[in-house]
């Protein structure tokens, strides 16, 4: 409510990263079944991202986090050259549309319109499997912490959003947690039901961020401080 603007960091630049290499290479083999040049888009993405957290960025930062990130490039792409191959030999006589359509049913960082519910009008959901019904959720985990519950609501949220917008059930979510581990790149999934116990966490903390806004409340500080907010150098007071 003060007009603060939130300060960039490192986490959230290297999370910025993952997003866009994780939706570029998909949305690449979805749209022209190619792999595009990972320095290319490097040279093109990284300096933003990483811009952000200038303040806590040295060459050595700066080196680890584009191996990390080619990591991630690399197994995607893998990754969906597998599902195209496995396809196209199942398949031989499917035409191109239909083999991209069923090996990668993927809607990435899919715009979707969620003011029917309160919400913003350009929502962004990071995957929406249409064949499955599965919403996606991509999350990377700085080292040493661990993965909460209440994330869950992202996907709770998003597949309300849907079914307002389509009239489809969707009613399965999964959490990818993309972290490194001593070097090494580490995935793992939470994969959950969306019932009628999130669904209605999620309504009711929805409710609470309106009454905030429409009263304008402070909404004071939260239980716990992540040292990956935007505003944790205001809060410590290291800004006036």
């Amino acid at each position: 409510m003060r007009g603060i603007r939130g300060e960039g960091n490192i986490h959230i630049s290297t999370g910025n990263l993952v997003h866009k290499a994780v939706s570029n290479i998909v949305t690449s083999f979805v749209e022209r079944d190619e792999e595009p040049d990972f320095e290319t888009w490097w040279g093109r993405e990284a300096s933003d991202c990483i811009g952000l957290g200038a303040h806590d960025t040295s060459q050595t930062i700066h080196e680890g986090i584009k191996r990390f990130i080619w990591d991630i490039w690399r197994q995607t792409g893998s990754q969906c050259k597998s599902a195209l191959l496995a396809r196209r030999s199942a398949q031989p006589y499917a035409t191109e549309r239909d083999v991209h359509a069923s090996a990668l049913p993927f809607l990435v960082e899919h715009k979707i319109d969620g003011s029917l519910l309160g919400l913003s009008d350009i929502l962004s959901v990071d995957c929406f499997d249409y064949l499955h019904d599965i919403i996606f959720d991509l999350k990377y985990l700085k080292l040493g912490s661990i993965p909460e519950l209440w994330r869950r609501l992202h996907c709770a949220g998003y597949a309300v959003t849907l079914e307002s917008v389509y009239e489809i059930p969707v009613d399965v979510g999964c959490i990818v947690y993309i972290s490194q581990v001593r070097g090494e790149l580490m995935i793992s999934r939470d994969l959950f039901f969306i019932g009628d116990d999130i669904r209605g966490w999620w309504l009711e903390e929805r409710d609470k961020k309106l009454e905030i806004i429409a009263q304008k409340k402070d909404p004071g500080l939260p239980k716990r401080c992540y040292d990956s907010c935007l505003y944790i150098r205001y809060c410590l007071g290291d800004q006036k």
